[in-house]
């Protein structure tokens, strides 16, 4: 334990900068994706290779519930085409290849997602997560109530509807996502690449304020 260090994700410092700057343009975000101002947002990001099974029942969920709409954020590493053949079932499903993910997140009232660690992020960013293809990587995470889990069309609808529609059930999913976050440590404070860089010259043997990561003096 005393060779290990924790200093947070950067990544994830960035994309709450990144979201907390782009949350003031939600509605424009929303007009850009032809969303209405009050219509409820699900954004799935996945690899379609990975969702491809599970995909087929999503699609069949989100056409039961006409008035929400479900926008697509592609893998990078994957063609948007790849959803053509799925999104043609459902009218109020659509692809949105070019949005990047912080615009998505503050688009979105709630992610949808299989194996996508922005599940995780959104449970620091108050964004609920309905997590489908039981079981895979995030099974620990619906086991312990921070994120909700389905299998076929109609429990996957069921899902969506309370999240998108339940304003007491979705605040109450959100609590409990928060307070896993709380509890793990996987909130952001904006200083982890700092804390990282002064464990790193730490080793190096040039002195900096490892217990604030603070090294800019020493870089």
């Amino acid at each position: 334990a005393d060779r290990v260090r924790v200093t947070g994700n950067a990544r994830l410092d960035d994309l709450v900068s990144a979201v907390t700057a782009r949350r003031p343009a939600r509605d424009e975000i929303r007009r850009g994706l032809g969303v209405g101002p009050d219509q409820p947002l699900a954004v799935l990001t996945a690899k379609f290779t990975e969702m491809r099974g599970p995909l087929g029942k999503l699609i069949e969920a989100v056409a039961g519930l006409p008035e929400m709409r479900l926008i697509i954020k592609p893998h990078p590493a994957e063609s948007p085409s790849d959803y053509d053949a799925a999104v043609v079932r459902a009218s109020n499903a659509s692809v949105a290849p070019g949005i990047d993910l912080a615009s998505a997140l503050v688009a979105a009232d709630t992610v949808v997602t299989m194996n996508s660690t922005v599940a995780i992020d959104g449970l620091v960013l108050g964004l609920p997560a309905l997590v489908i293809g039981l079981p895979n990587n995030l099974s620990p995470f619906v086991d312990s109530g921070a994120m909700v889990g389905a299998g076929g069309a109609a429990p996957i609808r069921e899902a969506l509807r309370s999240l998108l529609y339940d304003r007491e059930a979705r605040e109450a999913q959100v609590v409990r996502g928060a307070a896993f976050a709380r509890r793990y440590g996987l909130e952001s404070d904006g200083r982890a690449a700092g804390r990282a860089a002064a464990e790193i010259l730490a080793l190096a043997g040039h002195p900096s304020d490892r217990r604030n990561g603070n090294a800019e003096e020493s870089i």
